[in-house]
Order: C-alpha cells, then structure tokens, then sequence
C-alpha cells in the first residue's frame, strides 16, 4: 500500500505477455471488512465473490503468459492473514511480486491518505505513535515472510520503487529475465499512477457515510438532476482543504526511522539483498 503498485500495474499491462485485471484490487485473497463494514473476499463467512466472478476480471487476457492483479491487502498482516495459503491453493505456481517503497515515506504517505479518506484528524506523530497499521505495513520482513515459506524464493520478486525509478530499463530487464517474458519491450513510465496531491480534499470526521453516498453510482446518476447549489452545499459541508505543506512531519520522521531502520535489517535477511536506495537520515 503507498509503495507505487498503481503505476507498476499498469506498467506490466504494457508488456505483450503481461495482462493486468483492469479492476486493479479485486482483494479476492483477503477476507476483511471494508471501510463501509461489508465483508470482503474469498473465506468470510459472508456470501463471498466466486471464482467465476474472479476469474472473469481476466476473461480478456488471451494467450498471455501470465495474468495478475494488485490487491495490497494481500500485504495487510496482522489484520488480514491467510491470503498467502489461499493463493497458493489457488495456484502454486504463481509469481509474486512485492513492490517496496522507503518505509517512513510509505509509512507517511499511508497517513495522508487516511487523512484524505477522513480517516484520520491526528496530527502526524501521535498517529503512528497510536495506530500500529501505519508501522505494520512498512514492516516489509513480517509482510513477506509468509509468502517466502509458501512460495519458495523463487517465485517471489522484491523491487523497489526507487530502483524502478532510479533506471526502469535495467529494472525491467531484470524483472523480465525473472518472469521468462521478453526482456526487448519497452516500458513507458512517463506517467506515474494514484500520486498523493500536495493539497487533500479531506472528508470530515463524521460525513465518510456522506462521501460514500456521493461515490455511489446512484448518486452519480441523480446528481444531474440536483439543483447545483445542493451539490456545491453538499460540497463544503462533506470536505474541507488539508495542505501537506503547512504540517510538520519532522517528529514523525524522527520517531519512525529508528523502528523501520530495525526492521529493514529483517527484511535484508530475509532477502538476501541489502536497501541502499533508502536513506540512512
């Protein structure tokens, strides 16, 4: 999550072997419960999405090698466990692909995005002072830890999103040495996909069950017949305008670096490979 799987998605989906789902996170892996409290994925003990209806998001792919899609809560221990049983169940010769990014960063920009989501009114430092998620999920050791035992290491890829950026022909390259696809084609990466704005339209504490009734498609087809001054009314009163620029992230820097240096040393182990992309601060 917050580690650029938006953009290496729709990257891979340029590569003539590669088909990527065009619903990029069906989390069909991830039993869990949504931000609306509807219960998610295969193992609920709710009425679940099928297997038809998964593999229906690839019923376009055509005779590509591979087929995937880039569910980020299949990373989302401890709240979500399992998903690396199921996928093996699903498919033991799957290919994983755990994209990293600079964990205080990633850990940051989690929070904006909880903050943009209205799920989030803490400043900074107290967040992930309180909130073990932000932590948890830039704990990248314990995150793949599961899906090395399951999966064996070599069928399990680490990339980071510095080394993606830092050169993406010779990161492809290797990517594509490891996949067994053509290592000629050429990636376009001029676009960079789902990028945190500098300036947030925050939904208020209180009013996500308002912003979720204007996401619905419902609302999407009535709201043309709404006078324009209840929309604009409805507007204002769900959002107001948060600016990354006026809040300082130093403390949370300063607390974070220490914990996820720590765990980056896990994660080497594990990996075989040290991080020197991620500045040491």
């Amino acid at each position: 999550m917050k580690a650029g799987t938006s953009s290496l998605h729709e990257y891979l989906h340029q590569h003539p072997e590669i088909f990527m789902a065009r619903f990029k996170e069906p989390q069909y892996f991830a039993p869990h419960l949504t931000r609306w409290g509807q219960a998610w994925g295969q193992g609920n003990p709710y009425p679940e999405p099928d297997m038809d209806w998964y593999l229906k998001l690839f019923a376009e792919a055509g005779a590509v090698t591979y087929a995937g899609e880039s569910s980020v809560s299949y990373a989302a221990r401890p709240w979500v466990e399992g998903c690396e049983r199921r996928i093996h169940a699903f498919n033991p010769e799957a290919r994983i692909i755990y994209l990293l990014r600079d964990p205080v960063e990633r850990a940051l920009s989690h929070y904006w995005h909880f903050v943009a989501d209205g799920r989030e009114d803490l400043d900074p430092l107290t967040a992930v002072q309180r909130k073990p998620d932000y932590i948890a999920r830039s704990d990248y050791a314990m995150q793949i830890e599961p899906y090395l035992e399951t999966f064996g290491r070599s069928q399990v890829y680490v990339l980071t999103i510095e080394e993606l950026n830092a050169d993406p022909t010779v990161t492809f390259g290797r990517l594509f040495a490891w996949l067994s696809v053509r290592q000629d084609v050429r990636i376009d990466t001029a676009t960079s996909y789902n990028v945190g704005a500098k300036k947030l339209r925050q939904t208020r504490r209180g009013l996500v069950p308002v912003d979720t009734m204007r996401k619905h498609w419902r609302w999407k087809e009535m709201e043309p017949k709404v006078p324009a001054a209840i929309s604009r009314a409805l507007e204002r009163l769900t959002y107001r305008t948060v600016r990354k620029a006026d809040v300082d992230e130093t403390p949370a820097v300063e607390y974070l670096h220490p914990i996820l240096t720590q765990r980056t040393r896990r994660l080497s182990e594990l990996t075989g490979r040290a991080f020197p992309e991620w500045p040491r601060r």
